[in-house]
């Protein structure tokens, strides 16, 4: 077993937890499988990519997008729950590029809203998302990888893009539980003194 194929195994085991991991709905290359199924790829395809791009604007602590392109993120993600549903019902089998790209969805969509919530109670930058024009190159290049790996990435290529859809998982769970536990741990919020009573 060579290195590349112990590194498949290894993200196979560790990335996509809640994947259902079937060989039969996930990318091929040759003999290697992708670690995850095709919307679950696409999904955190999806993440890589929009981190990234935060990442390149350095806009780690900007406010939360106004309610129309909070909205908009979270239209991004009803392609998946619709079909998945769809499939699950047996309405409909859809292609595998169409999986994956109902998984990216979800991907482009959840960074640009959790980022924004580890520091809701201090903001200290404009709107993370003002518009939809920062997800156009994350899509572009979420949309491209999602292609190539229905419709054949070469064996190299397979195996970065499965590096770089685990990355995207390992930083989103980083990221929420970054989120979470912060939550908790807020700054308090200072009492107001008490004023001495005067005696009468």
């Amino acid at each position: 077993m060579n290195t590349l194929t112990t590194l498949l195994d290894f993200l196979h085991e560790w990335s996509g937890w809640f994947c259902h991991k079937l060989s039969e709905r996930s990318p091929h290359s040759e003999l290697d499988v992708f670690p995850v199924c095709f919307r679950c790829a696409g999904w955190q395809l999806g993440l890589f990519a929009s981190y990234l791009a935060i990442l390149a604007g350095g806009n780690w602590r900007g406010r939360f997008p106004s309610l129309r392109v909070a909205l908009t993120c979270v239209a991004l993600m009803l392609p998946l729950v619709i079909d998945g549903i769809g499939n699950a019902l047996h309405g409909w089998n859809s292609p595998g590029w169409f999986r994956g790209l109902t998984g990216l969805g979800v991907g482009l969509g959840i960074p640009w809203l959790l980022v924004p919530l580890a520091y809701v109670d201090e903001p200290i930058g404009p709107a993370l998302l003002e518009n939809l024009r920062p997800l156009l190159w994350p899509a572009l290049a979420g949309g491209m990888a999602v292609l190539a790996l229905d419709f054949g990435a070469g064996s190299m290529a397979f195996r970065v893009l499965a590096v770089a859809a685990a990355a995207g998982w390992f930083v989103f769970v980083g990221h929420f539980l970054f989120v979470f536990l912060r939550s908790f741990v807020s700054p308090a919020t200072p009492q107001p003194k008490q004023l001495p009573s005067s005696s009468a």
